[in-house]
């Protein structure tokens, strides 16, 4: 009998080990020590909600071919271009809105960190933030009482009117993050934009939010920062410009590990930075293009290299972070996975696929000349940052 309760006891002793290993609390605290610590993340481009794409009856069939990569990582980072107000029907450009069940199929897809703030925010004004903001904690909720527990963290937005920016801050492989969300530019400057994490782009509003940056570092002392910029850039533009080169490298310098850059809705080049003025490397991603869209809907198979129809590839981008103790900062690998939206014609339906040679083999006489064209342009903008040859006719 003894014997019997000595393996009872420690079964429950090794269980609860167990237990106390993988738990984390409401706010997404992780109980597990420090040390060597390894974290796969990545990094999607605007999430977007056009007609073509929320009329599909299965929102989860956009990404199952993709989804993959975002289910077998660490954490997958996205940016809602939408609020989510369910008192208020699907609404497409220019006036963006979801519901709950759109942004539910994104996190099944496997996304679990989510940026609020850009210039659509304020599509349906300061009652479209509050209730975005209402259904973001009802579904952060919903996920937390799954087994196990899944924490969705969102930032961007706030809940009254003359709050500071919010930090989101949690715990990930033992591993403490801090998340920012910010935007340059709103497509209106009503009352609502007081409850968007907003600053504007001047030189000045950029000299003190780089100040702000070195504010939280040293403050909450992350980890791993991670800072989701909504730029003022123009739409549709593939080069970026020195100056916003020197601005981010800056806010590098300051305390930023990592910059996650939207708008332009193409993607455009990134890099890891060798920090001046601290040690380690930062990783910046200049424009993540689009993830989901409705934008290249109607393609132009006469003219794949024509400026919008860039808005339908794009990529995921896996970033390897390394921490170790006796190191202050972090060493960073990149695996770019090109992505490409496909519209099937007969049914309605959008869907991402893996932009491969294996993929671009498989389409019909008339879309494989088109996809040969248009990986083989990706390859010309990013050059040896893209890790492949291009598809010979």
């Amino acid at each position: 009998m003894n014997n019997m309760k000595n393996r009872i006891c420690l079964t429950i002793f090794f269980l609860l080990i167990l237990i106390g290993c993988s738990l984390k609390t409401r706010d997404g605290t992780d109980t597990r020590a420090s040390g060597n610590t390894r974290l796969l993340i990545s990094f999607t481009g605007d999430i977007m909600a056009h007609d073509v794409n929320f009329r599909l009856k299965d929102f989860g069939k956009m990404y199952e071919n993709i989804s993959h990569f975002l289910l077998q990582d660490d954490l997958s980072f996205g940016n809602l271009e939408f609020p989510v107000d369910d008192t208020q029907p699907y609404s497409t450009f220019p006036a963006f809105n979801v519901n709950t069940p759109y942004v539910e199929a994104l996190i099944d897809a496997g996304f679990d960190v989510f940026s609020l703030s850009n210039n659509h925010t304020i599509d349906k004004g300061s009652g479209g933030i509050a209730r975005t903001n209402s259904a973001m904690n009802a579904i952060r909720d919903k996920y937390l009482k799954n087994i196990p527990p899944r924490n969705i963290i969102y930032n961007g937005i706030k809940e009254n009117y003359f709050d500071g920016f919010k930090i989101s801050v949690f715990y990930k492989n033992g591993m403490k993050i801090a998340f920012l969300s910010v935007t340059e530019l709103l497509n209106n400057y009503s009352n609502a934009r007081l409850k968007v994490q907003y600053y504007d782009y001047t030189e000045t509003m950029r000299e003190e939010f780089a100040e702000k940056i070195k504010a939280v570092k040293e403050e909450i002392q992350p980890d791993l920062l991670v800072t989701a910029i909504h730029i003022s850039e123009p739409e549709y533009v593939r080069e970026v410009k020195e100056s916003r080169k020197e601005y981010f490298r800056k806010l590098a310098d300051c305390g930023a590990d990592i910059i996650w850059a939207h708008h332009p809705h193409v993607a455009q080049e990134w890099e890891i930075y060798q920090l001046r003025d601290r040690t380690g490397q930062a990783l910046i991603m200049y424009s993540m293009g689009n993830f989901i869209s409705g934008q290249r809907y109607k393609a132009k198979l006469s003219d794949p290299g024509a400026p919008r129809e860039y808005t339908g590839d794009s990529l995921i981008l896996q970033a390897e972070i390394e921490k170790t103790p006796e190191y202050s900062g972090i060493h960073i690998n990149v695996n770019p996975i090109l992505i490409t939206t496909k519209v099937d014609y007969s049914s309605g339906e959008i869907t991402l696929h893996h932009f491969t040679e294996e993929f671009i083999e498989s389409q019909d006489d008339l879309w494989k000349p088109y996809y040969k064209d248009r990986f083989n342009l990706m390859k010309d903008q990013f050059g040896e940052l893209f890790p492949w040859e291009k598809i010979q006719n």
